[in-house]
């Protein structure tokens, strides 16, 4: 990757479950997968870019409040966990408390974001649609396997998957005949499986797409219960799957001041050897 970003927007939440299937087993595993990923991420795209961690809010997410069923298929799948498996995922919950409450400050990182009720992918979101509208010299790339944050993709905003090591920009959304308020009413209209939202009754991704790009017939049934469906259905998912929530306050963002001296300290602290001397 060889393109210089002016800010990467990282989805904290993603790195720390990434980090939890593959070093999760480690003293601190999570941890380490973490900020091992954090100087992997600074390699590819450039020391200069400012970065900005995206944190998942405490309480009550605010989107149960429209649809008491968000999530609940996650939740209930974790909990038929082994009671090993369990533990290990508290163990995880805590330690990405601790990056987001502790760690990544004491570090010098300044832009570590949360908010009650909301999640990382709406910090993300809100701080993506400030920074593209406020210059035309901001580029912005978000670090996340979510493609719900292709919502905010544009001229100068691009999604950046780890995993496969892609980045999903503009001009592929506009080859698939998208943008990010497309990609929004597709959600709509679809649901979300794994976020257990609800979609239009016998329509899937595919189809959904058809009727945002305007090539799905009238004649069918698909399209005519889409659109009885507008007020209803799509109206409340077009609420709990846009990005960012409702009532998302952008957070305002300050220059860092990591050094390697707070680096060394706290991975030191938490006995993580093998990332001492890597902050240059």
């Amino acid at each position: 990757m060889s393109k210089r970003f002016t800010y990467l927007l990282i989805d904290a939440p993603f790195l720390c479950h990434r980090a939890f299937h593959t070093t999760g087993d480690l003293d601190n595993g999570t941890t380490y997968g973490f900020l091992r990923a954090v100087l992997d991420l600074r390699q590819s795209f450039g020391t200069s870019a400012r970065t900005v961690f995206a944190f998942d809010g405490d309480g009550p997410c605010a989107r149960t409040q429209l649809h008491s069923d968000y999530k609940d298929a996650r939740r209930e799948a974790y909990a038929k966990e082994s009671a090993e498996n369990q533990v290990r995922r508290e163990l995880m919950r805590h330690e990405t408390k601790q990056l987001r409450d502790a760690h990544l400050l004491a570090m010098g990182f300044a832009n570590v974001f949360h908010q009650d009720g909301r999640e990382a992918d709406d910090i993300i979101a809100a701080v993506a649609t400030s920074l593209a509208s406020r210059s035309s010299t901001e580029s912005v790339v978000i670090v996340t396997a979510d493609k719900d944050l292709y919502q905010c993709v544009g001229d100068r905003v691009c999604v950046y998957n780890p995993i496969n090591r892609k980045t999903f920009n503009a001009k592929d959304a506009g080859a698939e005949g998208m943008d990010g308020q497309r990609y929004r009413h597709v959600k709509a209209i679809a649901g979300c499986r794994t976020d257990g939202v609800r979609g239009v009754h016998g329509v899937g991704e595919k189809t959904a797409r058809l009727f945002v790009q305007g090539k799905l017939a009238p004649e069918k049934k698909a399209y005519n219960r889409i659109v009885a469906a507008a007020s209803t259905t799509v109206a409340r998912n077009a609420h709990l799957v846009g990005l960012p929530f409702a009532g998302t306050k952008p957070p305002k963002l300050r220059p860092d001041a990591v050094t390697p001296e707070k680096w060394d300290a706290v991975v030191e602290s938490l006995n993580l050897m093998s990332l001492r001397g890597k902050w240059a």
